[in-house]
Formats: C-alpha cells, structure tokens, sequence
C-alpha cells in the first residue's frame, strides 16, 4: 500500500507495522483515532491514503464531490500530499489540484481557512491548472465556508468547490464495493470518524432550553460577523458562557456572552428570561498571541499599549488589563435576542477594526502572514 507525502507518511506506516489488533485477519485503526494524535491529522492521512492506494477509489471519491467534472479528474497521475502548507489533503496531477480541509470535530472548526488556503494556491499556482476545493466536516459545520470562498473576488470561474458532510460521504463510499486489502482499512477508518462525530455531538452542556437559545444568538453573531470581516474566527461553548474567538491572529480576541449557570449539574442558565428579553452579559477580551509574543516588535507594541493599563475601543469604550494579561470590558444587558445579536457582532467589529488600525500603523496585519 503507498503511502501520502508529509506527515501522514510516519502515521500511516505505523499502522502498518505495529499494534496489530487481531479481530480475524483485520487490524483495527481505534488507536490511532482514540488516542492523543490530533484527530483531522489521522483523518487527513487516512483519506489521504486511500485516495493515493487505489484510482477506483478515488474515481468514485471525485463521482461523489464532483459529479460532473469528474470525466475531467479521472485518469490522472496524483501526487498526494498531507498537511502541506497546513492544507490537510492535496492532490496534483498534470491539469488540476484538489484541496481538501477536513474537520472531524466541530471545536476544529476555523472560519476563513478554505479562503486564505485557496489564496496561498494561487500564489503558487502553475498556469492552466483548475482548482477543486473540498470542505469534508460534521453535519453543519461550517456551512457558510464555500459560500465565503465563492463569493469572494478572487475566487476564478473555471475553478470549483464544494462541501460535503462526512456522514453523507461516508454513507455513498459504503455503497462502493472497496478492494481488498483496503477494504478493512477504509471500514475501520470510517467507523472511527463517525465514532468521533457521534461522541463530539454529546455536549458537556447539551443545547437545550435557554442554553440553546443563547447558543443560536452567538451562532447568528459569528454568522455575522463572518460576512462583515475576513478575520478568522471559530466558536466555543463553557460552563457559563458562549464565545466566538479569533484564530491565527497577533492579537487575541475573546468575544463571550456571559450567563448566570445553577449551582449543580447540568449547569442550566438561569435569571435569564425576562418577558421577551434576556438579561446577559457582553464581554470582550484582548491579548497578545503566543505567536505575537515571539514577534520582538509586536512584543514591543503591546507592552507599550499595556502600560497605562487601559485601552479604548471606538464604539465600545474602555477596557481594562486584568492581572492575566488581558484587556477587559464587561456590560450587562437585557435586550430582545434580535438586538442581542447585532450588539454582539457591532461589538466584535469595533474591536477587531480598532486592533487592525493599530497594527497596520506599525506595519502587522491582525491575520498572522
């Protein structure tokens, strides 16, 4: 069996030649995807090498995604690569290269990275080829990334995407007659990813009741600030609060809907609904990334800008630094879940173009380059 280029080279050869699990003639690949390797890293190799081990295979992978410009994918010599410029799968022949973000996980989620991984593609891109990109993730995650990436300015009218629910994908390869030896492989893989999903779905804090509606008002605010800004942003659900966060940034932004939680589990919100208003708090919080901080001139900027140990935000007001490093501002509200909405995003916009502004000032992007 071939194996992918990169990182998924030394995770599938391990399969391959240790930690065999007897179960008749079949290893078992739970180890791989049960254990402490990131879980899109050992579903990408996985992918990765069925698709590089067997040209029916990946004829019908393409059939599936790409129904009809699938005559156009078939046939071709594939070099296949893993996490190759944080691309998670990418395959290049001779007149195309297919781009695959794979997330098995909903906290892995990243929006704006099938836009900026198409950018970095097109820098690099040798005249003539096409480009097929492929979002494979949970049912419902990330619903809005091809939309983003096919709306936008930059995306070319000869090239192609799509998105695809790995329950959906893996329910049509089920219908495939898979060859030995792969086929134990592809089976044990695929129930893994599901097994994944299904165990992800079950929220420490399920969405129900009032945790579900103030669930859906940050949703609706990531939405929207997803089609006012290109900063890249992904979700988080905790105890007593929902948050929408930046992701590879040089400044760190935490944008929560704060909310009084019982005392036991399963944490239920409450003093929340009042007639048809809910009385939350706003929070924003402000840092230096881990990445910033290894930058000596970003390093520099922020230690000024902590100084006076308060910064102001236009739009917004003040924030004030906490003993952890952060700016911080808090604001109780009670409004409907409409106006809770467009305050959040209006509040999220303020500070991420106030944070631009400063850093274009000494020559940095928000967006880590």
């Amino acid at each position: 069996m071939c194996l992918p280029d990169s990182s998924g080279r030394g995770i599938m050869r391990a399969v391959m030649v240790m930690g065999w699990n007897i179960n008749g003639n079949c290893m078992n690949l739970k180890h791989f995807f049960r254990g402490f390797l990131k879980k899109e890293e050992v579903a990408s190799a996985f992918l990765a090498t069925l698709l590089e081990s067997d040209t029916q295979f990946r004829d019908f992978f393409f059939e599936t995604i790409f129904p009809n410009q699938a005559p156009f994918l078939a046939g071709s010599i594939w070099n296949v690569q893993v996490e190759s410029d944080r691309i998670d799968v990418r395959l290049e022949s001779d007149n195309a290269i297919v781009l695959i973000e794979n997330k098995v996980r909903s906290s892995a989620y990243e929006s704006g990275q099938l836009l900026r991984y198409y950018e970095m593609e097109l820098a690099r891109l040798c005249p003539g080829k096409v480009i097929f990109v492929v979002f494979v993730a949970p049912q419902g995650v990330g619903g809005h990334e091809i939309d983003n990436l096919v709306q936008h300015d930059i995306f070319r009218q000869d090239d192609f995407s799509a998105a695809i629910a790995w329950e959906s994908l893996i329910m049509s390869i089920r219908k495939f007659d898979i060859p030995e030896p792969l086929k134990w492989f592809a089976q044990s893989g695929f129930d893994e990813i599901l097994n994944i999903i299904e165990n992800d779905s079950k929220a420490v804090y399920p969405r129900e009741g009032v945790r579900k509606i103030l669930a859906q008002i940050v949703d609706e605010a990531f939405n929207t600030l997803q089609t006012r800004l290109q900063t890249p942003l992904s979700r988080w659900s905790a105890r007593e609060y929902e948050q929408i966060q930046t992701n590879k940034t040089n400044v760190t932004m935490w944008l929560d809907l704060v909310f009084e939680i019982e005392d036991e589990p399963p944490y239920c919100p409450t003093n929340i609904q009042f007639d048809e208003c809910l009385k939350v708090t706003l929070r924003t919080q402000i840092k230096l990334s881990t990445k910033g901080k290894k930058i000596p001139a970003l390093k520099k900027w922020w230690r000024e800008i902590t100084t006076p140990k308060v910064i102001d935000i236009p739009d917004l007001g003040e924030h004030h630094l906490n003993s952890k490093g952060w700016f911080v501002s808090a604001e109780t509200i009670t409004l409907e879940p409409e106006m809770i909405i467009e305050k959040m995003a209006t509040s999220g916009v303020a500070v991420l173009s106030e944070l631009n502004r400063r850093l274009d000032e000494i020559g940095y992007s928000l967006v880590e380059s």
